[in-house]
């Protein structure tokens, strides 16, 4: 596909996934007191028919506000989970002064699917 000569697409940043959660929730409450849960989930990617085994990704989630609050309630894990949100990421310096950059799902909708 080539670029034509009309204006660039908006951009677009967002996820859908369904997989199941891996790890304890984790919350948080920051310094301005805002609810922040996090936690793993595994999402197979899609391969052919023949293809054997499918390969798992891990990501990083995360749920702020209200819903974190819920969500602490109800996560568990091995639940599978439906998530959609942003891609966010963050650069850091760690103590012996080496930077990181983390990239998380910023959810913006979370519903649990079942077991």
């Amino acid at each position: 596909m080539q670029p034509g000569p009309g204006p660039l697409p908006p951009v677009l940043n967002v996820f859908f996934l369904t997989g199941r959660v891996l790890s304890r929730q984790r919350l948080k409450i920051t310094g301005k007191g805002a609810y922040l849960v996090e936690f793993e989930m595994a999402a197979g990617r899609p391969v052919g028919p023949d293809a054997g085994p499918a390969p798992t990704d891990v990501f990083d989630i995360e749920i702020w506000g209200d819903a974190a609050r819920e969500m602490d309630r109800s996560l568990q894990a091995g639940s599978q989970v439906y998530v959609e949100g942003r891609l966010v990421s963050r650069e850091f310096e760690d103590r012996g002064g080496i930077r990181h950059r983390r990239t998380v799902l910023k959810s913006s909708r979370v519903e649990i699917l079942g077991g």
